[in-house]
């Protein structure tokens, strides 16, 4: 393993890095306060962007997790014209209709894997028709492509276990958002409390060791919250890969107007991954 590289694990036919980069930044969606969230739509200019994806690919994050819409389309289309090779793990945007139109969009768009949204499922887990997912996601499997399933809320990810439903991987939230119900910023621009509570990472870890499907794990840090320094930041990577599965992988979002968060954040994993 040369000094960029990060150990790879399989989601379906895809091969992605055990570390990769979150979107929401990208869209101006922080999780932590509106001034913060319209500080990121402000330095995330599609250049500027585009400057992370290639800073990602110089420091061995092979795939980006990343909201299917229109914007993140058009500037992975320009990234990719330009010779860029960030693979593209595609969330499903709950504003967007016909479902079925809209998932054979996604994979003409480039996308090598794609996930119904967490915060979607949680709702119609909620509301007792979780059957819905399961028909979106046989909708889904003749695309070709790696699919999952996004949740924040671990029942819901044991219950779609025990059924044994057919997809590719899980994608789970360390915080569970989904206690009352909520609308996503990106969707409506309005600001929502969520609660990020202390005991909620390790609840999810335990339901990704008993999965044996592999897991993306995502908002290790909860949004920021667990970033008060170096060393909170980097005991927040080691509780995350000492928790889940070797064939798991994590996602974390970053914010580079100060820092080059993606090169310490690749640092940081590629020493943990090679004590493992």
């Amino acid at each position: 393993m040369d000094s960029m590289t990060l150990p790879q694990v399989q989601l379906g036919n895809l091969t992605v890095s055990r570390l990769m980069v979150g979107g929401n930044p990208f869209a101006g969606n922080s999780h932590l306060s509106v001034e913060l969230s319209n500080d990121m739509l402000d330095y995330y200019t599609v250049a500027n962007i585009k400057n992370d994806l290639r800073e990602c690919e110089r420091c061995g994050i092979t795939t980006a997790q990343l909201r299917a819409d229109m914007h993140i389309r058009r500037l992975l289309k320009e990234y990719w014209d330009e010779g860029g090779a960030i693979k593209w793990l595609a969330q499903t945007a709950p504003e967007i209709g016909d479902f079925p139109t809209y998932v054979q969009q996604i994979k003409a768009w480039g996308a090598s894997a794609v996930y119904l949204h967490g915060g979607v499922t949680d709702e119609h887990y909620q509301m007792g028709r979780l059957g819905v997912m399961r028909e979106r996601l046989k909708m889904m499997r003749d695309l070709g492509v790696a699919i999952g399933l996004g949740a924040h809320d671990p029942e819901v990810i044991e219950e779609v276990e025990s059924q044994g439903w057919d997809l590719d991987f899980y994608a789970c939230c360390f915080y569970n958002l989904s206690r009352t119900p909520r609308e996503s910023f990106v969707a409506t621009g309005r600001a929502h409390e969520e609660q990020f509570l202390q005991d909620d990472p390790e609840r999810m870890c335990r339901t990704i060791r008993q999965v044996s499907k592999p897991v993306v794990a995502f908002k290790i840090l909860g949004a920021g919250r667990r970033c008060g320094s170096a060393e909170e930041v980097r005991r927040a990577f080691e509780f995350a890969y000492s928790n889940i599965k070797p064939i798991d992988t994590v996602t974390v979002g970053v914010f580079s107007k100060h820092a080059n968060q993606i090169q310490e954040n690749a640092r940081i994993a590629r020493e943990i991954l090679a004590a493992e």
